[in-house]
């Protein structure tokens, strides 16, 4: 019976090692409601935990890699505007939110489900291998009515960590004087395409 080569021991080590960062993660997420329950204390572990699966990154290059690409279910942000935090239970984003990206056409979408189906388009431009400026265009208020974002919605994020199933982020700066409550944060998101095992923004 033959061994694993190194290099195939080492590929199968790392992974066992993301595979344990992430659920890590995903526990620590657990029962925050995408944050909104988090207490200053959840925060940091969720911070160190976040940080620890960012230090297992198999694509540092991001930009470059087609898992970026597709569908996006937000599972953690620090964002209080992204998850309405200030708003009582009705009026908050109850149902799933997610991000669509496409690098080779550098677009972003950001869309809310029940109750509200708020929506956001931007455009994206590369700055480094993991990060882009970003550019809001267009909100969609409920869905259907549309709404020119000025100019000075903009913001930069970077992609600190992601694989097939999760996707990390991380704000650069977020610049915005329209009051949307779907802007660019540091965050975590799991892939909506297939099987897949978690999710989260932070």
């Amino acid at each position: 019976m033959s061994r694993p080569s190194g290099n195939a021991s080492k590929a199968l080590l790392n992974e066992e090692k993301r595979e344990a960062a992430k659920e890590a993660l995903l526990d620590a997420i657990a029962g925050t409601e995408r944050g909104v329950k988090a207490s200053p204390f959840d925060a940091l572990d969720i911070d160190a935990a976040a940080r620890a699966l960012e230090r297992l990154n198999p694509n540092p290059a991001a930009l470059k890699s087609e898992l970026l690409n597709g569908e996006w279910e937000l599972l953690y942000t620090t964002s209080k505007s992204i998850l309405g935090a200030t708003r009582t239970w009705p009026f908050r984003p109850l149902g799933p939110i997610y991000q669509t990206l496409d690098a080779g056409r550098l677009r972003a979408n950001n869309r809310e489900t029940a109750p509200f189906f708020n929506a956001v388009d931007a455009d994206l431009t590369p700055t480094t291998a993991n990060a882009v400026n970003v550019q809001f265009v267009k909100f969609k208020i409920f869905g259907f009515i549309p709404v020119t974002a000025p100019e000075s919605a903009k913001g930069a994020l970077a992609t600190t960590y992601l694989d097939a199933q999760m996707r990390a982020g991380r704000l650069l700066r977020i610049l915005s004087s329209f009051p949307s409550n779907l802007s660019f944060f540091p965050s975590i998101h799991a892939a909506n395409r297939g099987p897949r095992h978690s999710h989260a923004e932070h």
